[in-house]
């Protein structure tokens, strides 16, 4: 696991000497990424990938998922209950899955944190460098035929290996 940019170009760097290739498996949009580091992980993936033959595997954080330290914290209590009242919004814990109000309840940071995830997505995926699809977000109050049109995109969408 890398954390620090430094660590991740010496592997990307050791793969590309042995003839590797390698994936830039990525988790981003927690609470704490603001417009500036998610601007920097869009660049950085694409840079990466483009110049360094890296694959993309981006993924939108989730803080709360079931049994990690967040799913008994206090300040997840009514998103853990909503998620139990709705079976169908386990969904939305997909990585995979779009930002949600249920998962980014701040709007500002839902959309950067989308729009981010399906920048590098659309930039990298015409070019062979992407292995991860969004998924719509699921359950809650819609109407059933905008339920319906969810659910058929989401089972459209390439399965994540």
């Amino acid at each position: 696991m890398h954390n620090r940019l430094s660590l991740g170009d010496r592997a990307l760097e050791i793969c590309r000497e042995v003839g590797i290739t390698p994936e830039l498996l990525m988790v981003f949009g927690f609470s704490e990424d603001n417009f500036r580091t998610l601007i920097k992980t869009v660049w950085y993936s694409v840079r990466k990938s483009i110049f360094r033959g890296a694959i993309a595997r981006p993924y939108l954080a989730k803080s709360f998922i079931p049994n990690n330290y967040y799913w008994t914290d206090e300040r997840f209590k009514s998103q853990v209950a909503a998620t139990c009242n709705d079976p169908r919004l386990f969904y939305n814990l997909d990585f995979a899955a779009l930002g949600s109000p249920l998962t980014h309840p701040h709007r500002w940071h839902r959309w950067a944190s989308n729009l981010a995830y399906l920048a590098i997505i659309l930039i990298l995926t015409p070019l062979g460098k992407n292995t991860t699809f969004p998924l719509l977000p699921q359950g809650g109050k819609r109407p059933r035929w905008r339920q319906k049109l969810v659910e058929w995109v989401n089972r459209k969408m390439p399965f994540d290996r």
